[in-house]
C-alpha cells in the first residue's frame, strides 16, 4: 500500500473558548490525521509555538471564535526557535456534528479526497483563484490526501472520506452569509456521515 506524508498538526483554540469551539476541537482532533489537542489556557502563541516544537509538530490549527460560536480555522506553520508563520484562514458559517463521529477512531491516519476539476469549474460567480486557494488551504488544515479514481488505492475502516461541493449560485446560511464550500466527512467503509462543515465566500485571508 502507498504511504503518504502527513503534517504533525496541533490543535487548540483561541483564548476563552466558546462551549461551541470547543465541542468541535473535539471532533477535529479525532478527524485531522498526525493531530494533537491541547488546551490553550493562557498560553501565549510563543509557548504554543515551543509547544508545538516539543511535539514534533510543524503545523498550529487554532479555532477562533465568532459570536459564541466557532468560526475561524487559523493554520500557521512552525518554524525553528518558535516562530509561527500564518499561513490561510478558513471562515465557518456553520457546521453540525453527527451522533456517528464517537465511532471514529481514536487516531485517523487517512482524510481522502477526490478532488474533482469539476470543483474549480462549476461556478461563474465566485473567483476561480479565490476558489483555488481556499481549497488548497482546507486540505492543509485537514491533512487531506488528495486521490483520484486511477489510483489503486486500498480503503480500511479507519478511513474517513471528505467530500467537497460547491454550490452554483452562493447559498446562504442560516447565518445569512454565502456558503463557498461545503465539507462533509464520512466514514469511507459505510458512508456514515461524521461532520459536515460551511465555509463563508469572504473565507480565505
Amino acid at each position: 500500500m502507498r504511504e503518504f506524508f502527513h503534517s504533525k498538526i496541533l490543535l487548540t483554540t483561541s483564548h476563552r473558548p466558546s462551549r461551541n469551539a470547543r465541542r468541535l476541537v473535539k471532533v477535529l482532533a479525532k478527524l485531522i490525521p498526525g493531530c494533537t489537542k491541547i488546551n490553550r489556557g493562557k498560553l501565549t502563541f510563543k509557548l504554543l509555538a515551543l509547544q508545538a516544537l516539543d511535539l514534533n509538530c510543524d503545523k498550529l490549527i487554532v479555532v477562533r471564535n465568532r459570536k459564541g460560536n466557532p468560526g475561524y480555522l487559523d493554520l500557521y506553520a512552525v518554524k525553528p526557535f518558535g516562530e509561527l508563520i500564518k499561513e490561510c484562514t478558513v471562515k465557518l458559517c456553520g457546521y453540525s456534528v453527527s451522533a456517528n463521529y464517537n465511532k471514529i477512531a481514536t487516531s485517523i491516519q487517512r482524510v481522502l479526497l477526490n478532488l474533482m476539476p469539476a470543483l474549480i469549474s462549476n461556478t461563474v460567480d465566485i473567483d476561480t483563484e479565490f476558489k483555488i486557494r481556499t481549497l488548497e488551504c482546507i486540505i492543509k488544515i485537514f491533512n487531506a490526501t488528495v486521490v483520484s479514481k486511477n489510483m489503486n488505492i486500498e480503503r480500511n475502516e479507519n478511513d474517513v472520506c471528505m467530500h467537497i461541493t460547491i454550490p452554483k449560485i452562493g447559498k446562504k446560511s442560516c447565518t445569512k452569509e454565502r456558503n463557498l464550500i461545503e465539507i462533509t466527512f464520512t466514514r469511507c467503509s459505510n458512508g456514515e456521515k461524521l461532520l459536515s462543515l460551511n465555509i463563508c465566500y469572504n473565507s480565505y485571508g
